[in-house]
């Protein structure tokens, strides 16, 4: 994107002053101190995105303040137009999206508003709710306060339910001996239950101000009026004449291992190991960055000693960001208890075996490297980066060090940064041997570093990424000899090879199908050490889809091989094979994630999915003999699609998918489902998670499939009703954080879908959460809902028809989409932009007549998982 330029401007408002151009972004000071960064233009199509960023986060916290920095961002939103009208409503009804978040170092609020007739009265309310965040606290009073700790401390539970969350806090906690890394962003429940407005507003006036905060504004936007803008709401602020406080604790040197042991009921093993970096500041962080996209890869392609200890894709590599300090993590999530001594050294061999970096490694991380890791003109995520850790050329500066840096540089980074000594993985343990330390980041003069010219290494440059609009009109389709549809799209130069591989099976007519996918996905797990790109295999029901990336076309074909390899295998697998698999299907689940997510049907319906808790009973249950009867078949009779993206031949592609799946004849005709299922009786059922501090009510309904005609009513009045229940739960009772209504369908080629309602509390709070939701839902089908409610809605889903059209016509897929999935299945029901047309000519009574025909309490069935001894 272009971004304008400061003779763009012909004069500047009264009280700002132009500080500097860099990167396509253009910096200004107002006189009180507020720093002002644009990317904007003009003329270029693209959501204009707005960030106000705080410098403060659970780092200022002084003692007994932690969690202050995140309920004060929870508290702002309490700023309202009349009592009854939320800055979040506000937000749901104006903006394409929106959010606020509190880190270590910073706290944020953003929000992206589409580029229309409508912009200028959406910016208008926006800036005005920013700029009356930082100039007023009458949103602190004590009783908004009592009812939003609630809603703070649900939140907390459900972090703490989550492993990884609960073991990176315990993780940190171990790493930090003084600075405030070491507490939970959420803070401690103590101190926040313990909290008052007074307490609060101190902390509000001390950091709320405009000599503290940064407003980044990029897209589809005049500049001149902006800034006019900006001047009018920001300037009649006045800056404090106390100046900031500035942070006095340093984090001694960590000189041994530490380990931390976190026992928790029921849950499936996860190893996460961390070593300390300096801070963001510091010349050699851009090292750190790139040994964990090294070090990812090494443990992508070399799995071969994990494989079998470790759940296949659970493994990450990444970077925890943050001004003092950045951290390298790594996380395996294991498949049973006995399997921790063998993962552990695994690990550590990994880091810490002394294997020095090669430079075709370095080479292969910098050529993947996305556009907004080193683009010549840094992005709005990385500005907002460079603002969260101190100063937003540091983004700059990091871009340009990520090419700049040598094989020799990089290795010395690792060097002192994998020991031992500087390792966090569980209770501390002592050394003999002072570790190497980390020399102090040196005083830089940035200015001085970015005129200088930059030695950047030579590399090849990304290919350009794909867009929705380019695939559907470049895709080229095939029907393999056994019927599989199959189609690709060649780009010259892409880089990479992609497949997707979906294999729907058919109808067994028996209780024990579900089964057969999971099976399937155990043979392909078993062929591991024999692919030689990234595989992924996941399961739906009667589905099992295959993910496969390779560096060249050549390895992707050898991958596709052994894929076809694998699978080939079902049809001659024994009895006692098939026990064998099963056996390895014991940990296949997460002991609670699928409580509130399959439908409920009973044992020995074609549709049946054991719940997580009944999982293990299950699998020890099923007939082998039985299962290895429908194996025989499964491959013969599936529905196989396929898609394929990359630099690729189309000739040789023909044939190595001829070679792999043309051998599987249909010795028998596909069967879809049985289409005549019940609708699930109305049913209540509780289900107990002993230990969880947080508790989920699932409600199921059968409705219509998405095919239906009444579908897009029902969407309407889903997301009409999802607001009422997010008002009446969370806003006015203070109960819940999350809270979602949506649809799902039960499985390929069923009649119908699942209108799923789930709302997370406290387990104590249960009565009053079922009162709350039961009596919005009798309103709703007694009632219905009004011209105003709908028009919100509708506003909505044009916002987001209008993103849609513009990501499939501008933005490129690879970063959250794949390309190669969606020529293989096709585009989800919200990507299609007719989807939002039939949504906007909806009339109300077509809205309220479908919550009326299709919310029928008597087909109700309610879930509540939690700890409600």
């Amino acid at each position: 994107m272009s971004k304008m330029a400061i003779s763009s401007i012909n004069k500047l408002p009264p009280g700002i002053q132009y500080v500097r151009t860099l990167s396509g972004f253009n910096e200004y000071r107002l006189d009180n101190g507020l720093q002002i960064l644009l990317g904007v233009d003009a003329t270029t199509p693209a959501p204009v995105q707005i960030d106000l960023v705080y410098q403060v986060g659970s780092k200022h916290e002084n003692y007994g303040e932690t969690g202050m920095a995140h309920v004060l961002e929870h508290m702002v939103f309490k700023q309202a137009d009349c009592d009854t009208c939320s800055a979040l409503q506000k937000l749901k009804q104006r903006a394409l999206s929106y959010n606020a978040e509190t880190y270590f170092d910073y706290t944020l609020y953003n929000a992206v508003f589409v580029s229309d007739g409508t912009l200028a009265d959406n910016l208008a309310w926006f800036m005005g709710w920013l700029a009356g965040m930082m100039n007023q606290q009458s949103f602190l009073a004590q009783h908004r306060l009592d009812l939003e700790k609630v809603v703070v401390r649900n939140e907390y539970e459900i972090n703490e339910d989550e492993d990884d969350k609960a073991l990176r806090d315990e993780c940190l906690a171990a790493m930090f001996k003084w600075h405030n890394y070491g507490n939970a962003i959420i803070g401690a429940p103590s101190d926040v239950a313990h909290s008052d407005a007074e307490l609060l507003a101190a902390f509000y006036r001390r950091h709320y101000r405009p000599d503290n905060a940064s407003l980044i504004v990029s897209g589809q936007i005049d500049p001149s009026v902006l800034l006019e803008g900006i001047v009018a709401h920001f300037s009649p602020i006045q800056c404090p004449a106390r100046p900031l406080p500035a942070p006095v604790t340093v984090e001694p040197q960590q000189q041994g291992e530490r380990e931390v042991t976190l026992r928790r009921v029921g849950e499936a093993p996860v190893l996460l190991l961390g070593y300390r970096g300096p801070a963001f500041a510091h010349p050699d962080t851009a090292a750190l960055w790139l040994l964990a996209k090294i070090f990812q890869a090494r443990l992508t392609m070399r799995r071969d000693a994990l494989q079998s200890i470790v759940v296949m894709d659970s493994n990450a590599i990444g970077i925890l960001p943050a001004a003092d300090f950045n951290i390298l993590e790594c996380k395996l999530t294991l498949h049973s208890h006995a399997e921790l001594p063998k993962a552990r050294a695994a690990m550590l061999a990994l880091f810490e075996a002394g294997e020095r970096l090669s430079q075709a490694e370095l080479d292969a991380v910098r050529q993947g490297l996305s556009r907004s890791d080193h683009a010549a003109e840094e992005g709005h995520e990385d500005i907002i980066l460079g603002v969260q850790c101190g100063d937003w050329r540091l983004a700059v500066w990091h871009g340009r060090r990520l090419l700049a840096l040598s094989l020799a540089e990089v290795q010395t980074a690792a060097d002192i940064l994998l020991q031992p000594a500087n390792r966090t993985l569980g209770m501390l343990v002592p050394v003999d041997q002072a570790p190497v330390a980390w020399q102090p980041a040196p005083a830089i003069d940035l200015d001085a570093l970015l005129a200088a010219p930059q030695g950047l290494a030579q590399g090849v440059a990304p290919a350009a990424g794909i867009v929705f609009d380019e695939l559907e009109a470049g895709a080229l389709r095939h029907t393999l000899d056994n019927g599989a549809q199959v189609a690709w799209f060649a780009r010259p130069g892409y880089g990479s090879a992609k497949a997707f591989c979906r294999f729907t099976l058919s109808d067994a007519q028996s209780g024990q199908q579900y089964l057969l996918p999971y099976l399937l996905r155990q043979l392909v797990r078993l062929s591991a050490p024999e692919f030689e790109g990234g595989v992924v295999a996941d399961v739906a029901f009667m589905q099992l889809d295959i993910a496969m990336e390779a560096w060249t076309p050549g390895v992707l074909e050898h991958d596709i091989a052994v894929l076809c390899r694998a699978l080939g295998r079902s049809v001659k697998l024994s009895a006692d094979e098939c026990q064998h698999l099963l056996t390895g299907l014991d940990n296949d689940l997460d002991r609670y994630g699928h409580l509130t997510s399959a439908a409920p049907y009973p044992a020995g319906h074609s549709l049946y999915h054991p719940s997580a808790g009944d999982w293990q009973t299950a699998i020890r249950a099923a007939d082998p003999y039985r299962l290895q009867q429908m194996l025989q078949g499964t491959l013969s009779a599936c529905r196989t699609t396929l898609g394929v993206v990359g630099d690729i031949d189309q000739g040789l592609l023909r044939q190595s998918l001829q070679d792999g799946f043309g051998d599987w004849p249909a010795a028998q005709p596909f069967r879809p489902l049985i289409l005549d299922v019940p609708q699930p009786t109305a049913q209540r059922e509780e289900v107990c998670t002993p230990g969880k501090k947080n508790a989920r009510m699932a409600t199921f309904l059968a409705v219509p499939p998405f095919s239906h005609a009444d579908y897009p009513a029902l969407k309407m009045a889903s997301r009409l009703l999802g607001l009422r229940l997010f008002v009446r739960i969370r806003e006015q009772m203070g109960l819940s954080y999350s809270m979602a209504s949506d649809f799902y369908l039960p499985a390929y080629g069923a009649p119908f879908s699942i209108w799923s309602f789930q709302v997370t509390f406290a387990p104590q709070n249960r009565t009053r959460v079922e009162q709350g939701f039961d009596e919005e839902l009798a309103c709703a089908r007694r009632d219905g809902f009004d011209e105003q409610e709908l028009g919100d809605v509708k506003r909505y889903f044009a916002n987001r028809r209008w993103y849609q059209a513009w990501r499939n016509r501008y933005v490129p897929m690879d970063g959250d989409s794949d390309p190669a999935g969606i020529l293989a299945i096709g585009a989800q029901i919200d990507d299609d932009l007719r989807h939002y047309d039939r949504l906007a000519a909806l009339t109300l009574d077509e809205v309220n007549a479908a919550l009326r025909r299709y919310l029928n309490p008597a087909s109700k069935h309610r879930r509540l998982t939690g700890d409600f001894a």
